[in-house]
């Protein structure tokens, strides 16, 4: 085949690769409820001025890139939901590109065997592509307005110029680094995990400069390969230099209060299969877990024996932001999370796809990979299945019955934090919910750097007010943080008859319910209209 017929192959691959991508991600995008983490991102972007968002940023515990981006994406095509989320979507799509550009790039190598470089780079791209365009993990956090999608873009793109650096001629390397650069530099300011895979690239590239100068300082440093790598690795650095004292402050806070378990034996297990095997329950099946650290440990060992750097690279990828997340999480502070791990497990296609393609003959791996792709297939068509969409409308469901049985001068009350925001979100226009706020602070991941822009009421001004309805929405999420949840006080009383519950998709995500309460001890009617006024709607 010659060249012009290649480029053809390869153009029509990545397309057909890239629309699968972004058909499976954007399927069913809003037909999931508002979750608080992605309210949080809309309270911030759409809601709150420049100042306000930096300053509530500096507050919590996250980078702040993926918020600028946003917030420019919502000025550009609107704030609704599927708008924010079609910006994850967009992200996880350039992820599965940089996926496909990277393993075609580490097979082509000069140690491969030339007849087989082109053909084969080809074939083991688009299998890796495939495998994690159809991967359920990656797909539901692309359909997320968070910025794991835009964080692991950035980490693959990064990975990508940095292997063209390290196999491109002299003159042309610089050029790679400086993107390189930037890219890895955007992918600390999206998200702090970053930091474990800048520090696996530090790594290896440390060892393999210092093997091809055959460990003799003035030849390294005399090298100039060496000496651009060098200052591409220091003007990371100093870009994110930046950013370290409110990094060092936001690792203070979460080692003082955070909402993710204490690690134990079962904790990495636990978020490596969720990544494989992702369920709308979160359950551990102890089994599957063991199997799925083995296979990846195997694969790891298969990566370390081919003697490449390009493998040694990735299996650091791999392992190494695992390792140091877990050493963090054991020596301060619990971060061990599935889609924390994203960061990693995005390299886990590429490892196995260069394991097929070198190890078989061209029809084994055609065959199997067809069949791994089928199977994966598959696998998020159940994931898919199982989220039961219309059964489950949860915070959107709540208040869209709420805005149906609220009459007019009545008061809408949201007594759990977590849900406020989105509650907010699927009433603007119709009403201004207020958030019954708990006597106890905020905790910076539920709403503590944000709760002065929320319409609030503690449980005394509210017995204060001649009000004698209400309509509360209230949710069983966040169970283990009593400061997310306020009670009414023993004035009132539910109506039994207006109960109503909803369903929201994951089980973590817990139940939305919707009750009428009427005060036990009614205050003058007459006064209701102008309390309701002068102490809420002051707020």
């Amino acid at each position: 085949m010659n060249a012009a017929g290649k480029t053809l192959v390869e153009i029509v691959l990545v397309g057909v690769v890239l629309l699968v991508a972004l058909a499976v991600r954007m399927a069913h995008l809003g037909d999931a409820s508002m979750w608080y983490d992605e309210s949080f991102s809309y309270l911030l972007t759409q809601k709150l001025s420049w100042g306000e968002m930096f300053h509530a940023l500096r507050n919590d515990v996250h980078a702040p890139l993926y918020f600028v981006l946003l917030r420019l994406w919502g000025n550009l095509f609107g704030e609704s939901i599927v708008t924010l989320r079609t910006f994850s979507v967009v992200s996880g799509v350039m992820t599965v590109g940089g996926v496909y550009l990277l393993t075609r790039d580490l097979f082509r190598t000069p140690a491969d065997d030339p007849r087989k470089r082109e053909f084969y780079a080809l074939g083991s791209g688009g299998f890796s592509a495939l495998l994690l365009a159809l991967a359920s993990s990656h797909v539901r956090w692309s359909q997320d307005a968070k910025m794991y999608s835009l964080g692991t873009a950035f980490v693959v793109w990064g990975v990508w110029c940095l292997v063209r650096a390290l196999q491109a001629e002299d003159h042309r390397a610089k050029h790679w680094l400086a993107a390189w650069a930037l890219f890895r530099t955007a992918s600390l300011y999206t998200h702090n995990y970053a930091i474990f895979t800048f520090a696996a690239e530090c790594v290896v590239l440390a060892v393999l400069l210092l093997f091809q100068s055959g460990f003799r300082p003035a030849e390294l440093l005399a090298n100039r390969r060496s000496r651009w790598v060098g200052f591409a690795v220091l003007s990371i650095i100093v870009a994110y230099s930046l950013w370290v004292p409110t990094l060092l402050n936001q690792v203070r806070r979460v080692k003082a209060d955070y909402w993710i378990s204490k690690v134990d034996g079962w904790s990495i297990p636990y978020c490596l299969d969720e990544l494989m095997f992702p369920s709308v329950n979160s359950s551990l099946q102890r089994g599957r877990s063991l199997i799925v650290v083995a296979v990846i440990c195997l694969l790891c060992v298969w990566l370390i024996r081919q003697r490449k750097w390009t493998e040694w690279l990735l299996m650091s990828l791999i392992l190494m932001p695992i390792f140091l997340a877990t050493t963090f999480s054991v020596a301060f502070a619990s971060i061990a999370t599935p889609r924390y791990f994203l960061f990693a497990t995005v390299f886990l296609p590429v490892a196995a796809s260069l394991f097929l393609w070198r190890s078989f003959p061209f029809d084994i791996c055609l065959g199997a990979s067809v069949l791994l792709i089928a199977n994966v297939g598959y696998l998020h068509w159940k994931f898919v299945e199982s989220h039961q969409y219309a059964s489950s409308q949860g915070t959107r469901g709540a208040a869209e019955f709420a805005i149906e049985k609220l009459k007019e001068g009545e008061t809408l009350l949201v007594t759990n934090t977590g849900i406020y925001s989105s509650v907010q979100y699927y009433t603007q226009g119709k009403t201004v919910p207020v958030l019954l706020r708990s006597e106890e602070d905020l905790p910076h991941y539920l709403g503590g750097p944000v709760i002065g822009t929320m319409k609030e009421v503690r449980t005394w001004e509210l017995d204060g007010t001649p009000l004698n309805e209400l309509w509360v929405i209230s949710s069983t999420a966040f169970a283990i943080v009593p400061e997310a949840h306020a009670r009414l006080s023993n004035e009132w009383s539910q109506d039994p008859d207006s109960s109503r519950v909803f369903k929201e998709i994951y089980d973590w995500q817990g139940f939305v319910t919707v009750e009428r309460y009427t005060r036990s001890v009614p205050t003058d009617a007459d006064d209701q209209h102008l309390g309701h006024l002068s102490r809420l709607e002051a707020r």
